[in-house]
């Protein structure tokens, strides 16, 4: 059996250091008025997430959650990794979502963030149901983003998602990726 950690490549920071090693220390040395603003930062950018996840459940376009030279990449165990940036693009990506038979479900949790001024970038898990070819299917990883504030409002600059494993649900993952 494959070490599951070496199937996706680990969700490394601008600095190259993973997010989740030690403690993001967002209020350390900061005035009141900075504290707050990292908090208001963060409840916007974990809303975002959010926003995403419902939206792509209920069948609405995600696009405009992204700037405009925004890039969504995708990477499934044994699948060529594949993307779409650029605002035609993604607008293309998501335009069938709503008349899709069948919605993806994501769950989106565990969000991590480091925030620099009108830049953040974070990592989140997924957990995602959807169905493939008439199959239920199964699937974990996680989410690296870029985000960044455009007028005030946080949008995703890059959402690059790496699946651990994808599998139909009634085999599970105990044997590993498929």
């Amino acid at each position: 059996m494959t070490d599951q950690a070496t199937l996706s490549p680990q969700p490394t920071t601008s600095s190259g250091r993973e997010l989740y090693q030690g403690r993001v220390d967002g209020f350390t040395g900061k005035s009141a008025e900075a504290r707050q603003q990292e908090m208001i930062d963060r409840e916007e950018l974990r809303e975002l997430t959010a926003i995403y996840a419902h939206r792509a459940a209920h069948g609405v376009s995600l696009a405009d959650l992204f700037t405009d030279d925004g890039a969504m990449l995708f990477s499934y165990p044994g699948q060529p990794a594949a993307e779409a940036r650029g605002r035609a693009a993604l607008d293309a990506m998501f335009k069938d979502l709503a008349s899709a038979e069948h919605r993806p479900l994501p769950m989106i949790h565990n969000n991590l963030v480091k925030i620099d001024g009108d830049d953040a970038e974070g990592i989140c898990s997924i957990e995602l149901r959807l169905t493939q070819n008439g199959q239920s299917m199964i699937g974990s990883g996680f989410y690296k983003d870029r985000m960044r504030r455009v007028n005030g409002t946080w949008k995703f600059v890059e959402r690059d998602m790496h699946f651990i494993h994808m599998v139909p649900i009634q085999k599970g993952w105990a044997d590993g990726p498929v």
